[in-house]
């Protein structure tokens, strides 16, 4: 399709709530100097992913872009299907983008009423940071799904969105287990909404400790 229509496809995927998940491309082009389709899009729903080998370096052939490539995921010697029925290592930013995708949907079913920019945020704010990646992508480093997981499951994330989902004047009520909620909790009331709330706190060691 045109660069236009796609562009426009883009945007109402992201207006309806979904992240688009993109290739940086494979050409060794600084995607800076020398923009791709459809990561050049200036769109907040996108995810630009570059290759990243077994050693935490740029891939040989990946594009890549301090400021328009966001983060690199693994795309070296990637066990893949092929035709036929059969399978064979492949190499590629096309290795890396479904990893991406693979820890943004594991993310959806860990956390379902996740927005897709916390899900875009969760991603980049939790790479690990890697010197071979350093100036070659947005966050400087690599996907890492355990912290990304980490990052969209917060307690406290977990009891506003269960909120959330309520209508107005509706019960709220969220359960937390002290060995996984651990600190100090809040829950937001989104402007001129009401909520109405019961606080219960006990433990199995010393009981019931808090009620009001």
């Amino acid at each position: 399709c045109s660069v236009p229509t796609l562009e426009t496809a883009v945007q109402r995927a992201g207006e309806a709530g979904h992240l688009f998940i993109a290739s940086a491309g494979n050409k060794k082009n600084d995607n800076d100097a020398t923009p791709t389709i459809p990561c050049g899009f200036n769109l907040d729903n996108i995810i630009c992913v570059a290759a990243s080998d077994a050693n935490d370096v740029l891939l040989s052939n990946s594009n890549y872009g301090a400021t328009t490539v966001d983060l690199a995921a693994p795309g070296g010697s990637i066990y893949s299907t092929k035709p036929s029925n059969t399978y064979a290592y492949m190499s590629g930013t096309s290795m890396a983008v479904p990893m991406v995708a693979g820890a943004a949907a594991l993310m959806l079913v860990a956390r379902p009423l996740a927005t897709a920019a916390q899900i875009k945020s969760s991603i980049l704010s939790s790479v690990e940071a890697v010197t071979g990646l350093q100036g070659k992508c947005a966050s400087g480093g690599r996907l890492d799904v355990d912290a990304a997981l980490t990052s969209i499951t917060t307690c406290e994330q977990a009891a506003n969105d269960a909120c959330a989902a309520l209508d107005n004047g509706s019960w709220c009520q969220y359960g937390v287990t002290v060995s996984t909620c651990q600190g100090a909790f809040s829950v937001q009331c989104p402007c001129g909404q009401n909520r109405r709330a019961l606080f219960d706190y006990s433990d199995s060691e010393h009981g019931a400790g808090l009620h009001f």
